[in-house]
């Protein structure tokens, strides 16, 4: 039997941000990963059991990103940030951009 990773807050929004930043659909992530298109809509919705060690190995191969970025992000949020940016709308953007400025406040 594979070993089980608890199942991790933020992982399924993390693989599914780096996917969508890939521009691939979640039937191109599985072809890479090797699973069905199924397996992807459900693990990005948080509807999947905990994953296998060996699963999240070939998603972070497959987006290119390392394993401890998955699993953990980054302690202050910085790469969730930038890899998301990009999807987030123009007034979002400004005003992300205002705070990193020290001109506005996350509200």
């Amino acid at each position: 039997m594979m070993p089980r990773l608890v199942a991790l807050e933020g992982l399924p929004r993390r693989v599914r941000c780096e996917r969508e930043r890939l521009g691939l659909s979640p039937a191109q992530l599985a072809r890479r990963v090797g699973v069905d298109r199924e397996a992807i809509y459900r693990f990005e919705r948080g509807r999947a059991a905990s994953p296998s060690a060996v699963f999240v190995l070939k998603l972070s191969i497959a987006l290119g990103v390392s394993m401890d970025y998955l699993l953990l992000g980054e302690v202050d949020g910085v790469k969730d940030l930038v890899a998301c940016y990009a999807f987030l709308s123009s007034k979002r953007q400004e005003a992300l951009r205002l705070v990193a400025l020290g001109l506005g406040e996350i509200g």
